[in-house]
């Protein structure tokens, strides 16, 4: 009898730990948006690139699930206060001196999942502007160093110039990944120098080509692991071709048109 009543005891804590871990081993941690700036301080009218949104959701004992979520800022719609402060594509500019919140909020197309259209995607991001040149330390590499100045296209410089285009969205990873259509534009910013043509980022390496009407665009982000490759053939205002991108340990092959922005 006094054996019986020690087994069951023993077999219900066994079954209460076993329960507990069980519950310990399908919860989720780190389920947070990490909003990101390439700088924390910027003078008044220097463009700020935005990073990526990221999640990373560990799951199971010890994390052994691990997904990581990406959603780019052109796919989101930003808040910002005061209203001198704007996001434009993937970066930020503000008018005038001050302390800037930037919200992005959940779009219908955004692809964020088990997020409804209209709400605020994690915390709020601030960014200091001062007047004239930026105290910060922080700079981008020689080889992507842009001017601020919008190009213009030219008899020598016809690719200069803004082109509008709508790229490639990936979700999931590997031979699992899915791909659709990005619901914004995106925008290219070309300008031309005395040693060839350079592409206006400040995040990652970019190189850019003309060989008569023959382009080649080229982006690479090796912090997150995507790069992109545009080809095609200018006519005018328009750049006709493909896209390969390659994101999340997945390709893919698309049609790919640039209209310049007038």
């Amino acid at each position: 009898m006094r054996y019986a009543r020690w087994f069951g005891r023993t077999a219900a804590l066994t079954l209460s730990a076993t329960l507990l871990l069980a519950t310990a081993c399908t919860s989720s941690v780190n389920d947070t948006w990490h909003l990101r700036a390439k700088k924390g301080t910027a003078a008044v009218g220097e463009r700020v690139t935005l990073l990526p949104a990221e999640k990373q959701i560990n799951s199971g004992c010890a994390g052994i699930n691990s997904e990581s979520r990406i959603v780019m800022p052109q796919d989101l719609d930003w808040t910002v206060t005061p209203s001198t402060g704007r996001v434009v594509a993937d970066y930020f500019v503000a008018d005038a001196p001050g302390t800037y919140k930037l919200a992005p909020v959940v779009t219908a197309d955004s692809g964020v999942p088990g997020m409804t259209p209209g709400r605020p995607l994690g915390p709020t991001m601030t960014i200091k502007v001062v007047p004239g040149e930026t105290p910060s330390t922080e700079t981008t590499g020689a080889e992507i160093q842009a001017s601020m100045d919008t190009p213009e296209p030219s008899a020598d410089a016809p690719l200069a110039g803004t082109w509008s285009y709508v790229g490639m969205k990936v979700t999931g990873t590997g031979s699992g990944a899915t791909w659709a259509r990005a619901p914004k534009p995106g925008t290219l910013v070309i300008e031309k120098r005395t040693d060839g043509y350079y592409l206006q980022i400040s995040e990652g390496t970019s190189k850019a080509t003309l060989d008569g009407t023959s382009v080649v665009l080229e982006r690479d982000f090796p912090n997150l692991g995507v790069s992109v490759r545009y080809t095609g053939v200018l006519n005018g205002d328009t750049i006709t071709g493909t896209q390969h991108t390659v994101a999340n340990g997945a390709t893919h092959d698309d049609p790919w048109t640039a209209t310049r922005v007038r």
